[in-house]
């Protein structure tokens, strides 16, 4: 009835064991505390020998809990790269810090144990989470999630709104008459941005004026 078979770090070498659980077809969990990277692939090979593609990596950090020193969450990263399976982050922390972190960094799963009791006498009750909080740490997970957006720098319509608010436009310190040459002595920049941008005004000196403006006079091309 399970749905998938966990492979612990210190085992990340028997390789008996893993071409067994690799025959079963269900997918495999790997822990990789205390293994160093080629021993991952190896046990990785293991298992595609088998068949079986179904394979989850999980950055576990040793130690019960985890020195800081000792978790490395940039191996997150490190692991996404070499392998296009999903890679998890086996937290061995008290509290949901690091497992936010590792959400931040890429992981695509985290796991943390629960327990009814933190104060219990076990390494491992002291680092899991207790029933009331799970909730507020699954909500936070989520909002991770919505915030880290697209890589790409995409303005949202309301981004693209806001932000002529706040930028500049060329605005007249002087009057000026049709015909006469624009020149840069004859504006500064000021908010908002609606009229000529102040990455566009090389383009327009030496041009003409229009029509006859007033000083405070927002420009824009059509003034030219």
């Amino acid at each position: 009835g399970c749905h998938s078979i966990k492979i612990a770090s210190q085992d990340t070498n028997y390789q008996d064991l893993i071409e067994y659980a690799a025959q079963t077809g269900m997918p495999v969990q790997l822990d990789t505390g205390g293994s160093s990277l080629g021993e991952v692939e190896r046990a990785v090979d293991w298992i595609r020998e088998q068949g079986n593609e179904n394979i989850l990596i999980n950055h576990c950090p040793s130690g019960y809990p985890a020195r800081l020193e000792s978790i490395n969450l940039n191996v997150v990263r490190t692991l996404k790269r070499i392998f296009p399976y999903p890679i998890a982050f086996s937290d061995h922390t008290p509290g949901w810090e690091m497992d936010v972190a590792a959400v931040a960094m890429g992981a695509h799963i985290v796991e943390k144990t629960i327990t009814l009791d933190r104060t219990q006498q076990s390494c491992e009750h002291m680092m899991s989470l207790e029933p009331g909080e799970m909730a507020r740490f699954v909500e936070i997970i989520r909002e991770v999630e919505v915030a880290l957006g697209s890589k790409r720098r995409i303005l949202s319509p309301k981004e693209r709104e806001n932000r002529e608010h706040v930028r500049r436009s060329a605005y007249l310190v002087r009057n000026v008459k049709v015909g006469d040459r624009v020149s840069r002595e004859d504006f500064e920049f000021r908010r908002p941005g609606y009229g000529l941008k102040p990455h566009e005004y090389l383009s327009v000196i030496g041009m003409n004026y229009s029509r006859n403006l007033k000083k405070d006079h927002m420009l824009t091309f059509e003034d030219l």
